[in-house]
């Protein structure tokens, strides 16, 4: 193989599979964030107690103790809401930085095939 066709094997691969596969590991760490903030589940359980800590009515009982059942409940919905509003924002923001990432990146990957031939005739400038 001489290195015409060297040079010519390496663009094709640079610029057709590494290209797609550089896209396929964004979409891999988008699912990965996803996932990992579980960004549905806490959407669609945003106003469940925290840990499903809650008071159980016990029969008719007193006034009292209904309202002091009620008002646990509700503190622990709101903490529960607080948290999964906390924790989904993190995990928007995550995917936000995750895709703003990959513009720089595939940039760079563009452009890669440029710098380094004129790396090298730089460095031969400042040694000589």
């Amino acid at each position: 193989m001489g290195f015409p066709a060297l040079i010519k094997e390496y663009i094709s691969w640079h610029y057709g599979t590494a290209l797609k596969e550089i896209i396929v590991l964004e979409r891999n760490f988008l699912w990965f964030g996803y996932h990992l903030f579980s960004i549905k589940l806490l959407l669609s359980t945003i106003v469940s107690p925290l840990y499903r800590i809650h008071e159980s009515y016990k029969g008719l009982g007193s006034m009292e103790m209904l309202m002091e059942n009620a008002v646990a409940n509700i503190v622990s919905r709101a903490v529960g809401l607080v948290f999964r509003t906390i924790v989904i924002i993190l995990g928007i923001l995550f995917e936000a930085l995750l895709a703003m990432a990959i513009l720089p990146v595939l940039i760079f990957w563009l452009l890669l095939p440029l710098i380094i031939p004129l790396s090298f005739f730089i460095g031969l400038n400042i040694i000589l």
